[in-house]
């Protein structure tokens, strides 16, 4: 990792064009808690012999981001997010839950969310997560930008419309 850093850093420094510095940050956006196999596969078991049926299922869930310094605008609001899961019975994305955040996101400050998911499909839990190992996926739908009085969604729209 340390090569690479210092290799993409003395090819990305060209004379009087631009310089920098590549600092090391962690973007990831979920972790999982480390899980002992053997008791995932013991609690897999035992969860797979009851016969009962979930119900209401709820997950709860933090984040941390940032809007990117450097970009057309500085801030952003009314940030929609939308969660899918993967139905394997359908082979199909399903749509979970879309949050929308109210709030303004500066560039360069990081934010921090939580969302609730409520009433779950169970087999969100026992095809997708216990079945394949996955989990949920996020998208960024739309959002508002100040500086142009415009969603992405119209700003996209116009650039793709033919003239």
């Amino acid at each position: 990792m340390e090569n690479s850093l210092t290799s993409a850093a003395r090819i990305g420094k060209f004379s009087g064009v631009s310089s920098g510095n590549i600092e090391k940050r962690d973007f990831s956006w979920i972790k999982f808690p480390k899980i002992d196999p053997f008791f995932f596969q013991n609690k897999f078991i035992e969860y797979r012999t009851i016969n009962k049926k979930l119900k209401g299922i709820n997950i709860d869930f933090s984040n941390s981001f940032n809007l990117e310094r450097g970009g057309f605008y500085n801030e952003i609001k009314d940030l929609k997010i939308n969660f899918y899961y993967y139905s394997y019975r359908d082979e199909d994305f399903k749509l979970l839950h879309t949050e929308v955040i109210n709030s303004t996101i500066q560039a360069g400050v990081f934010e921090d969310v939580s969302i609730s998911l409520e009433n779950v499909p169970t087999e969100l839990l026992e095809d997708t997560y216990f079945g394949h190992g996955e989990f949920i996926y996020s998208e960024i739908e739309d959002f508002f930008i100040p500086k142009l009085g415009r969603t992405y969604r119209v700003v996209l729209a116009a650039e793709n419309a033919p003239t």
